[in-house]
């Protein structure tokens, strides 16, 4: 958590949660120097290693058709952020839903809407609220399909 306030509007704090992830940008520490009229960085040091993640469930709907049932277990929302603009796409975060098509492999087979290039970080989120980290597999350079992978837990 991070309590900070805005050039603009001094007398109101703010306060914001943020998760580091140093996977794309490194973490550094930066003081300004007026004689060099720049801001040199040192980097940080390497942060402890993340806990292992919790094992976690969630609960589907259960509809009066079973086929219905079946289907709500296939389907997922797709998170996909990009640090950097590649490949001729501006935006950075993008969403959409995707169709479990393996889930012993963890892959869900989504639109190219929803991941357009292979840099990117993913997110798969299971009945609407457990969220789990994935990775690209594989994007068509043809059809508007892409893969991603999330491990089972």
């Amino acid at each position: 958590t991070v309590r900070f306030t805005i050039a603009a509007d001094p007398n109101t704090t703010h306060l914001a949660y943020f998760r580091m992830d140093r996977r794309w940008f490194p973490a550094e520490y930066c003081v300004r120097d007026d004689k060099l009229d720049a801001w040199p960085c040192t980097p940080l040091p390497p942060g402890p290693p993340p806990p292992p993640p919790p094992v976690s469930a969630t609960r589907f709907p259960v509809y009066r058709n079973p086929l219905l049932t079946r289907l709500a277990h296939s389907l997922v929302s797709v998170t996909f952020s990009m640090p950097y603009s590649v490949s001729g796409v501006t935006e950075h975060y993008y969403h959409g839903t995707g169709v479990v098509v393996d889930a012993k492999r963890g892959w869900v087979v989504v639109d190219r809407n929803t991941v357009p290039v292979p840099l990117g970080d993913v997110t798969v989120t299971f009945a609407g609220t457990l969220q789990v980290p994935g990775r690209v597999v594989y994007v068509s350079p043809i059809h508007n399909l892409a893969v991603v992978a999330y491990t089972r837990g």
